[in-house]
């Protein structure tokens, strides 16, 4: 029997219809590395069609695969397919026979389509707000997410880098005022190209962590001391704004930032 490690090993979250984009990235990867690819792509030249009568009396053609080793193929890849879809996206393939006909049913059903889709997909975009203490990676994954799912409606629409990187630089100063004087210095140098952009600020984010991660020690270092140090009951946390304790000793910023995690793993207790 063959090993099905490869599928295992890369735990691919079953479609529910808002994850089709990612599904169908990991689920083709999974396909071709069982050599199973071509079933969809490139159905078999030999492959044969059978008549159907439907309901209305028209005549329905359907794909059959015909040689040993194409039914193999099909049947690999459509154990792929079917073993990650949930249970209504599975509804409406089972009945289908061969792989081809299921992820073509599939994309019609989920892959966004449509004038209507397309103006939410760009108020995606264009009207992005990120979530607090969010960090440069997962807002640049949220953007290309958003870029990526226009381009699937329509090529034409796809935002440019330019576009990308404004609404990055945007999402970072509403963040934290800190990134101001650092997207402003990228402006002047008049760096054009996004995977530069986006290297820059990971650094400038490493480097405000680490600044932050001093400044607390410094007051927590001045109440340990006493003298001009606020008394640990007046101390603030800058994240949740409790009083008692500073950030590098919030619970919540430790466990629900990326700084906090980070944190953690440079600081063990």
């Amino acid at each position: 029997m063959e090993d099905d490690s490869t599928i295992k090993k890369v735990g691919i979250a079953k479609l529910n219809g808002s994850n089709y984009r990612t599904w169908a990235a990991i689920t083709r990867a999974v396909i071709e590395a069982k050599d199973a690819w071509d079933a969809i792509e490139q159905p078999a030249p030999e492959a044969k069609t059978s008549e159907k009568s439907t309901d209305d009396g028209t005549v329905e053609e359907k794909a059959v695969v015909t040689s040993k080793t194409d039914r193999v193929m099909d049947a690999k890849a459509r154990t792929v397919i079917m073993g990650y879809c949930g249970q209504e996206a599975l509804s409406k393939i089972l009945h289908l026979r061969t792989a081809k006909e299921q992820w073509e049913t599939l994309e019609r059903s989920y892959l966004p389509t449509g004038r209507q889709q397309l103006s939410t997909a760009l108020q995606k975009f264009y009207g992005f707000t990120p979530k607090p203490e969010a960090s440069v990676s997962s807002i640049v994954t949220s953007l290309r997410e958003a870029r990526m799912d226009i381009f699937n409606i329509d090529p034409l629409q796809k935002p440019t880098d330019e576009s990308t990187t404004v609404i990055l630089f945007n999402s970072l100063r509403a963040i934290d005022p800190a990134y101001g004087p650092i997207t402003l210095q990228l402006e002047l140098q008049d760096i054009r190209k996004l995977d530069v952009i986006i290297s820059h600020l990971e650094e400038a984010e490493r480097r405000l962590a680490v600044m932050n991660v001093q400044k607390e020690a410094a007051l927590q270092a001045a109440d340990k001391k006493g003298g001009k140090g606020k008394g640990k009951e007046e101390r603030k946390c800058w994240y949740c704004e409790k009083k008692g304790y500073i950030k590098v000793k919030c619970s919540s910023w430790l466990k629900d930032t990326d700084e906090g995690r980070k944190y953690i793993t440079e600081h063990p207790q």
